[in-house]
């Protein structure tokens, strides 16, 4: 069953509420064990982590934030783990030679690129190929970044280097390793958007201020939030 309108209303409310709490969004690991195995790449990952706060009253006591999202974003967030968790497997099992890695790799860039094409393709205001232009991430394009970025990929740090030497570009970020496409743009059907995505924008206008100060003593509701939301 996909995602409907209500399923994101009640996510805002979720988000909003969970925001509310000065500590809501803090992980659940103690900070003693905050090491290399503690990974927070994204909001897919961090959601699973996070332990409702108290203000949410759900009926319910759930161990993470992740069991209060609808069936369907919880399916979604399935979908994400098992295709990232496929994919780094590709990319880092120890068992394949050095060359089936580094074509791996660069398939998986060349995937990104295409992703960001697309993504680019539905924009109008979209001229030309720019990596820092910000875009409406796709679900899929979330998949392939979590699994370049994941520790599993980065361990083969030679590998990416010799990637980034083949695109003649550096490694410092995955921005460098897309700025000078090397995949023919093609047009097609525009990507599913990224729920994580969604999420993030709904953070970023729940954190607004509900009351905007004004001069002389005055504040005005900020209308404009909820009217975003």
């Amino acid at each position: 069953r996909g995602v409907t309108e209500a399923n994101m209303f009640e996510l805002a409310d979720i988000l909003e509420t969970q925001t509310a709490d000065r500590t809501g969004w803090f992980s659940l690991r103690d900070v003693s064990s905050q090491d290399d195995g503690a990974v927070i790449q994204d909001l897919y990952i961090h959601i699973q982590n996070v332990e409702p706060s108290p203000l949410i009253n759900s009926g319910s006591q759930h161990e993470h934030l992740y069991r209060l999202l609808s069936p369907s974003l919880r399916s979604v967030i399935r979908a994400h783990n098992s295709l990232r968790d496929w994919l780094i497997f590709k990319l880092a099992n120890p068992a394949i030679p050095y060359s089936t890695r580094l074509k791996r790799m660069e398939l998986i860039v060349k995937a990104v690129e295409v992703c960001r094409s697309r993504a680019q393709d539905s924009d109008p205001s979209s001229q030309e190929f720019d990596p820092d232009q910000p875009l409406v991430r796709s679900f899929i394009e979330a998949v392939f970044v979590s699994a370049i970025l994941s520790p599993e990929s980065r361990a083969y740090a030679r590998a990416w280097h010799d990637v980034a030497g083949n695109r003649n570009t550096s490694v410092d970020d995955l921005v460098s390793l897309v700025s000078i496409p090397q995949t023919p743009a093609k047009k097609g059907t525009s990507l599913t958007v990224d729920p994580a995505w969604i999420m993030e924008r709904m953070l970023e206008i729940i954190t607004l201020p509900d009351v905007i100060e004004r001069e002389e003593s005055q504040s005005l509701i900020n209308l404009e939030k909820r009217r975003f939301l």
